[in-house]
């Protein structure tokens, strides 16, 4: 899969069948909070207002991906070193529009 381009409200994207998908950002927050609320993690309800996670990360010293929280996930991977520019543009530009993504590394 492929990212094309970034937006404030999500990126679109090339998936494996050659199809353009928009991902939304605002739509993968909802499933994050929804799981929260389900797992009963929800300590500070005017806390959780202001969390604007969208995905996960994890880098190690071959690959990386960040993994959205999609129904179901959806996922980017990066092969290491060559990706790792690609990687981290995305990620500032992420978080640049304000969005969050959990890094497990």
């Amino acid at each position: 899969m492929t990212i094309k381009k970034i937006i404030e409200t999500g990126l679109y994207y090339v998936d494996e069948e050659g199809n353009e998908r928009f991902l939304s950002f605002e739509k993968c927050n909802e499933n994050w909070i929804d799981y929260r609320r389900r797992k009963g993690k929800v300590e500070n309800v005017e806390l959780l207002k202001n969390d604007r996670c969208v995905g996960q990360r994890e880098t190690d010293i071959h690959n990386s991906y960040i993994e959205f929280f999609t129904k179901p996930f959806t996922r980017f991977s990066f092969e290491r070193p060559l990706q790792k520019e690609e990687y981290l543009d995305i990620l500032l530009t992420i978080m640049k529009f304000g969005w969050t993504i959990i890094d497990w590394s």
